[in-house]
């Protein structure tokens, strides 16, 4: 077979996806569907009146732009000036990073995880913006170079899909991908629980802010991990799988403090290097963390 032939029938292959993994991606695309376009036709009724569906299509009128560009629909929906801005303009690089080590897999953590980057991915490809996805746990699992079309959309969420959190967390690996692959100002989401390697984590993202990225850092946390309920029982470090007896009735308030003071680290140490941060528990509205990454990608605008 000629090498050219070869290659296409590898590339139709590469397309065909088995029934499972057909519906998983799917259902996904479908989920960050509904999120994102609930939250646009939300925006509308809530006090951010500066975003809109058309956010990444218009900036605010500046003394002195062409007011040939000026958007009078807009104008007549809204009663503000909003200047057209071209696609070149619009167009951002973005990569999101998702730590996929063990510890993410207690609770709802990475269901959420896969929920809020499918729907970031969705409306960054809606905007015809282009984003990559590297997934990692103690190797660099899945690193795709940012794209804007569907097929890389779905390529994407095929990838969201298969994550299954386990190993423990070695995170330089990826960042070290990130300051390789993107030579221009970019946005990197970067979403994980922080646990494991902390220092490694807050290192890495001040070092990309550093090289002039913008980040934005959620810290997903399940809401059964802010507080300790029930009787003894044994618990399991899901990275390293060492087994203690313990019980949280004796320890709850000591685990309170503990956690608070992890939560306040990391946010104090990453707001020092100019990254953004925003915790969330599995129980936190989508709207809130879509709204923190639409006011760091109208900046970038």
């Amino acid at each position: 077979m000629p090498l050219g032939l070869k290659i296409k029938a590898m590339r139709e292959k590469s397309l065909i996806l088995d029934p499972v993994t057909a519906s998983k991606i799917k259902a996904l695309d479908l989920r960050a569907k509904l999120i994102v376009e609930g939250f646009l036709v939300g925006l509308h009724r809530s006090p951010y009146h500066g975003f809109s569906v058309e956010f990444a299509e218009h900036r605010p009128y500046n003394i002195g732009d062409d007011i040939r560009w000026l958007d009078w629909r807009v104008f007549a929906r809204t009663e503000r000036l909003y200047i057209r801005k071209f696609e070149e303009e619009t167009n951002l690089r973005a990569y999101i990073v998702i730590d996929a080590s063990g510890s993410m897999g207690y609770g709802d953590k990475m269901d959420y995880t896969i929920s809020l980057a499918a729907s970031i991915a969705y409306l960054l490809n809606m905007q015809r913006d282009a984003v990559g996805l590297i997934v990692f746990s103690d190797s660099v699992k899945t690193a795709l170079p940012p794209r804007m079309s569907r097929p890389h959309l779905m390529r994407i969420l095929k990838n969201l899909s298969s994550i299954k959190p386990e190993g423990k967390t070695h995170p330089m690996q990826s960042f070290k991908v990130l300051a390789e692959t993107m030579r221009k100002k970019g946005l990197i989401i970067f979403i994980s629980d922080f646990f494991g390697d902390t220092e490694g984590f807050i290192k890495g993202l001040k070092l990309l802010r550093r090289l002039k990225h913008e980040v934005i850092a959620f810290q997903i946390i399940d809401k059964r991990e802010l507080k300790l309920d029930g009787s003894a029982s044994i618990f399991e470090d899901m990275e390293t799988g060492e087994r203690i007896p313990f019980d949280p009735r004796s320890m709850s308030d000591v685990y309170r403090q503990v956690i608070d003071d992890f939560k306040n680290k990391v946010k104090h140490e990453l707001l020092s290097g100019l990254v953004e941060y925003e915790l969330l528990d599995t129980s936190t509205p989508f709207d809130i963390a879509l709204i923190k990454f639409l006011r760091k990608r109208e900046k970038l605008c």
